[in-house]
């Protein structure tokens, strides 16, 4: 087994920077994450306030013991794992000290009532009772402190794997969607021959549910990528007319279907911002989707634009069935839909607004709510010129 030493400075004889030592020791341990960096920090400042020759840490969640010396000393006889004589008790994870001298000591590291490791110190002069209780005290931060290290680190990996996992699945998704939908759309044409009114039909809702899966494929690959630092942003000099009316047009077919009236108030000289076009198109759209979904038929949508010196406002309003004052709460966390008929009713996944306020926090913007129950809501962007 390998093990690394570090030199460190000799004992320090003030109390105050004693203490200070001891502040160091325990700041470490609960201020840096990475266990590889703030270990050897830790011990170095502890080895110093017990003015230690030699100090070791053997931990079964590091690949190598974490050893401080004066004097660099074989730290492989010392390994709590392979090394127990006879009469050491720390394996029964109490205190050992070797041959009845205070001056080489063993403390066991514990974690829900199992030693996982060990504390080696030595030193020429004895350990005094006071010494040996900061040491055991200071075992039992480094025990929590490694233990959570160990856990966050097993929860990134899951993380990790949850991502590889939604980016393969919705990769493999769009491939069958796609055929299905494209010769969908061929048969609907008469490409195949001639079809029915009823068969027709069916097509049309065939490809309504593919259009539907294929959104919901698109809205988990992004927060995959968003949560994973992967989203691509394509930064450059954004016309928002062109957007407004890019999402209008995505968004025709529903309006009409509903017999919903769009109303726009845009300023006379629509100004250009630094976005990605494609983001601002989602936004909106998914904005407008959602005061379609939740809108009367015969109802009226409201899209404005307002012009200020460091951003551009971009408020959608609809006269729906609003959102009460407990389910605005949750209205942006995923896969949240509320209770109320009049929303079930509708399709979805719960995922629209989410994806929403996620894109616009990465343009570097904000999002707000404004609704009453039954009286209608409004969202408000706010994206930076």
């Amino acid at each position: 087994m390998n093990t690394t030493f570090f030199e460190t400075p000799s004992s320090v004889d003030s109390p105050p920077e004693r203490f200070a030592l001891l502040d160091l020791c325990y700041h470490t341990l609960s201020s840096v994450s990475n266990v590889q960096q703030g270990l050897p920090i830790a011990l170095a400042a502890l080895q110093q306030y017990l003015e230690c020759e030699q100090i070791e840490l053997h931990c079964n969640e590091l690949s190598t013991p974490i050893a401080l010396a004066h004097a660099p000393l074989d730290a492989e006889n010392l390994h709590w794992g392979t090394y127990q004589p006879e009469y050491a008790t720390v394996s029964k994870g109490q205190t050992y000290l070797r041959n009845g001298s205070p001056a080489q000591v063993w403390i066991p590291l514990l974690f829900a009532g199992s030693q996982h490791g060990v504390l080696y110190l030595q030193r020429d002069s004895n350990f005094t009772p006071a010494d040996l209780d900061t040491a055991r005290t200071i075992c039992l931060a480094i025990s929590g402190y490694v233990q959570a290290s160990h856990a966050q680190n097993h929860l990134q990996e899951a993380f990790q794997e949850k991502h590889r996992y939604v980016s393969t699945v919705t990769h493999e998704l769009k491939v069958p969607l796609t055929a299905i939908k494209g010769y969908t759309d061929l048969v609907l044409t008469g490409m195949a021959g001639d079809i029915s009114d009823v068969q027709k039909q069916f097509l049309s809702t065939i490809r309504s549910n593919v259009n539907r899966m294929s959104g919901l494929i698109s809205d988990l690959a992004d927060i995959s990528r968003i949560e994973t630092g992967r989203l691509r942003i394509d930064l450059t000099e954004v016309n928002l007319n062109y957007c407004v009316q890019q999402a209008l047009r995505d968004m025709e077919p529903q309006f009409t279907a509903r017999k919903q009236q769009v109303l726009l108030s845009l300023p006379e000289t629509m100004p250009t911002i630094i976005s990605d076009y494609s983001r601002v198109i989602q936004i909106l759209t998914n904005l407008l989707s959602n005061a379609n979904k939740y809108s009367a038929d015969n109802g009226q949508v409201n899209l404005r634009v307002q012009v200020e010196p460091a951003h551009i406002l971009i408020s959608v309003q609809d006269n729906g069935i609003g959102i009460s004052a407990e389910d605005q709460l949750s209205l942006f966390t995923p896969f949240f839909r509320s209770e109320s008929r009049e929303v079930r009713s509708q399709q979805g996944w719960g995922l629209g607004l989410h994806v929403t306020k996620r894109l616009v926090d990465v343009l570097g913007g904000q999002i707000h709510v404004q609704s009453q129950l039954g009286s209608g809501t409004t969202f408000t962007i706010i994206l930076p010129r």
